[in-house]
């Protein structure tokens, strides 16, 4: 993870690191259900796994049967609950379909009417927006690049996926609710900046993350890149408009500090509001990235180590301040956090996470080992053992661990890896040590079943529930 909080120290992130210190809990040990958003978002505001609520894959790639399964398990989102307990509820999103579902307000600062003016209209014409854009983004001064990213949205001049729109967009309509309505909110919002293609991040930003390394030429990047389909994608989408393959991680480390000067206008607002100590503000992910690895852009399928370990923090969690809290814990979590802070009764519905505040209290870790599943394969798991040393990485066949793209997220069927002695997953260990992999093996069997167990049953309970009430 390249932030500061989590050992990166070549990360600038001066104004999250002051927030953590006076009033943030740092999670160490977090970690995803997935490698893809859309199961990865679905698990982060359900509190269950994407083996309970059945959203596996991303995209195109979602499938009818992955939304019928999600629909007949009555998975309920943050946003739902919520606003059932009078909150309004806001999202600064783009994602759409079920995503949206429980939110008063939903969507681009663009797209919403009363956050537009005639200015906003502007950046329909791409002639413009590229006007808009290559003004901060290519400026070789980085107080007149801050300046302009963050005066354009204030005009109403929104461009998509940037976190400075998205954040004056959410205090555009934040000021509206807080003037009218005076109640409890949730407010989403869904950064975009460190995702690939690096559009928006002003130069100035990402320069200095560059290192003094022998230049490696995108085109030799792609050339490593067997399958012709990914080569393509990579080349006209992923690393568009990017000369050596040293920018790529330069430019994801400048839109983590663009993002840090993003967070500080929203915090300085709830500030001046007189809001913000009575605030609860969680920050994630829902995925990490490979980047380059191997000397092939990767990007973020794959159940590696820089995918699935996340940032998980949280800021104004009552008496606790700069705290850094050992112990597994996954996106399963942070809705049962949010439903105890808020004092709501859900002890009939089922969660697969636990209240991270008893974490927090006790520093006994909420759960005994890390259990992921693949968006990208067919069938593929990761398994962190109790002890954080052991990964392994299982599919039953190579078929079954197989992704669209040829094979570019995994190595073999079966991988472990030694964490202690091997962070980076580099050596595979599992034809070494073939009774530790078989014992793990079972044990990730043993979870998988009991998952898919309590899924049967949710759906049984749910048929039972509406039968009834049709009746």
């Amino acid at each position: 993870m390249n932030m500061p909080m989590y050992g990166y120290k070549e990360m600038n992130m001066p104004f999250f690191n002051k927030l953590i210190k006076d009033y943030g809990v740092v999670f160490t040990e977090a970690y995803s259900t997935t490698d893809q958003t859309d199961p990865s978002f679905t698990t982060i505001f359900s509190g269950r796994h994407p083996l309970i609520h059945g959203i596996l894959r991303h995209g195109p790639d979602l499938s009818e049967r992955d939304l019928k399964m999600f629909m007949s398990t009555n998975t309920l989102l943050l946003s739902e609950i919520l606003k059932r307990h009078g909150y309004i509820t806001l999202a600064i999103d783009f994602l759409k379909r079920w995503h949206k579902r429980g939110y008063d307000i939903y969507g681009e600062p663009n797209d919403l009417t009363f956050l537009q003016t005639p200015l906003t209209k502007l950046t329909e014409y791409s002639i413009i927006r590229r006007i808009i854009l290559g003004s901060y983004v290519y400026t070789p001064y980085y107080k007149v690049s801050v300046w302009l990213s963050e005066m354009y949205p204030k005009a109403s001049i929104f461009i998509r996926q940037d976190a400075k729109s998205y954040v004056i967009g959410a205090i555009k309509l934040l000021k509206k609710i807080i003037k009218e309505k005076r109640k409890p909110f949730l407010l989403t919002i869904h950064f975009w900046d460190t995702h690939t293609p690096f559009t928006n991040i002003p130069k100035s930003l990402w320069k200095k993350y560059l290192r003094n390394n022998e230049k490696v030429k995108i085109d030799e990047i792609l050339s490593n890149i067997k399958n012709e389909q990914w080569r393509n994608i990579v080349r006209k989408y992923h690393l568009k408009n990017i000369k050596y393959a040293d920018e790529v991680e330069a430019m994801y480390n400048g839109a983590i500090t663009y993002l840090d000067s993003a967070i500080r206008l929203l915090i300085e607002f709830l500030e001046d509001e007189g809001i913000f100590e009575d605030t609860i503000i969680f920050f994630t992910a829902d995925h990490g990235d490979n980047l380059i690895r191997g000397n092939i852009f990767q990007g973020h399928g794959g159940l590696y180590q820089r995918v699935i370990k996340i940032p998980l923090i949280i800021i104004n969690l009552p008496n606790r301040k700069n705290i850094y809290v050992k112990g597994f814990v996954q996106h399963t979590d942070i809705v049962p956090t949010i439903i105890k802070l808020a004092n709501i009764n859900m002890s009939s519905h089922y969660f697969d996470g636990q209240s991270l505040i008893e974490l927090v209290e006790s520093g006994q870790s909420l759960h005994r080992v890390v259990l992921t599943v693949s968006s990208v394969a067919k069938e593929r798991y990761g398994f962190i053992d109790e002890n954080g040393r052991y990964k392994l990485l299982y599919s039953p066949s190579l078929e079954a661990a197989m992704d669209k793209y040829g094979g570019i997220w995994f190595r073999d069927t079966v991988e472990l890896y030694d964490l202690k002695k091997d962070p980076d997953e580099n050596i595979n260990i599992a034809y070494h040590e073939p009774e530790l992999a078989k014992e793990l093996v079972i044990k990730l069997k043993n979870i998988v079943k009991k998952l898919k167990r309590i899924q049967a049953r949710l759906i049984v309970r749910h048929r039972v529930t509406s039968r009834v009430r049709r009746v």
